[in-house]
């Protein structure tokens, strides 16, 4: 973790460079200093290619790299790999993104609280709980339907409740914060103006334009049946093409994730601690036996309880991982 970013190595035509994961890009990318710095030429995109944030738009480029690899993903090079180009500086150390045409390519857990994501083949696993590392709380979980996903449109996205109302929510880890789109909330009964609606500042993504944000208190949120009552959330006046919030890095850390894309499934276990702010030390652990729990975001409902503990690092490379994923949550 790059504080509240999760980066991966990997090397462009074997120079060493890190990446972003980034579960919410649809194809992987790089910055266009990237691209210079590694001495991959540019060429326009085979059809209009407009890349979008909550910035605004992008122009996009499109180059290949002759060998392309990742830490950890299989033994050799891959051979003739495209990126997108975009202009923009993604993060202090990322050359790019890594995207869904990669890490969302098979089912994939996401670990960022221990350092890890891990890519998986699914053999005779039908009609099976995934959450394997749940050990003996077998109820200590949470499943959400995800929609159907393609090439096209590989994004992840599961719906949930927010103040009973229905929303589309976009698991993506390279977004910093989690975030709740503007027309969302209103439709959730709040809106800026409103005696506990804080304004927050300015947000940035990709695209030049920073956009107005505000904090706001919401009765509740049920994520597949787990419910955060009384928690706050950022607002932003952003457009997303196919959802209606962000699930950011603030909420994989504080979740162990793992999306089945072959049984188009999420599941998820709670971590522990503040879900929606980094900015706040995480609290002990609740105790597994009352039906509701506080934690720095709100109270805790339904079967979304602590997980059983998962097996610590082994390495002085996992603990480093597994320290700089504690100190990105202020822990």
């Amino acid at each position: 973790m790059d504080g509240p970013t999760p980066l991966v190595t990997g090397s462009i035509n074997g120079v060493d460079a890190r990446f972003i994961a980034d579960s919410g890009s649809f194809f992987s990318a790089l910055t266009r200093e990237a691209a210079v710095k590694h001495q991959l030429k540019l060429r326009m995109p085979p059809v209009d290619l407009d890349v979008r944030g909550i910035g605004g738009g992008e122009i996009a480029y499109v180059t290949t790299a002759k060998e392309f690899a990742l830490a950890g993903y299989g033994k050799h090079p891959f051979k003739d790999v495209d990126f997108v180009v975009v202009g923009n500086e993604i993060a202090t150390e990322a050359a790019g993104l890594i995207g869904q045409n990669i890490i969302g390519d098979t089912d994939t857990e996401y670990d960022l609280a221990n350092g890890a994501i891990r890519l998986f083949i699914l053999k005779d696993c039908k009609g099976q709980n995934l959450a394997y590392w749940r050990g003996t709380d077998a109820d200590a979980f949470a499943e959400m339907k995800m929609e159907y996903t393609s090439d096209a449109s590989p994004n992840v996205i599961g719906e949930a409740l927010l103040n009973g109302t229905r929303i589309r929510v976009l698991f993506d880890s390279g977004a910093s914060q989690s975030m709740l789109t503007l027309k969302a909330a209103y439709r959730a009964g709040v809106k800026p103006g409103d005696e506990k609606v804080i304004a927050s500042g300015i947000v940035n993504g990709v695209g030049a334009r920073g956009i107005d944000s505000w904090i706001a208190r919401f009765d509740s949120l049920d994520l597949g049946g787990e419910e955060i009552k009384n928690g706050r959330l950022i607002i932003a006046d952003i457009e997303l093409t196919n959802a209606e919030m962000l699930l950011g890095a603030d909420f994989f850390l504080s979740h162990r994730i793992f999306i089945a894309k072959s049984q188009r499934k999420i599941f998820f276990t709670y971590n522990g601690g503040p879900v929606f702010n980094l900015n706040e030390a995480r609290r002990t652990q609740p105790e597994p036996a009352p039906p509701a729990a506080a934690t720095d975001t709100g109270t805790r409902t339904a079967n979304a309880g602590p997980e059983s503990a998962p097996p610590g690092p082994t390495g002085a490379a996992g603990f480093r991982r597994r320290g700089a994923a504690y100190a990105a949550r202020k822990d």
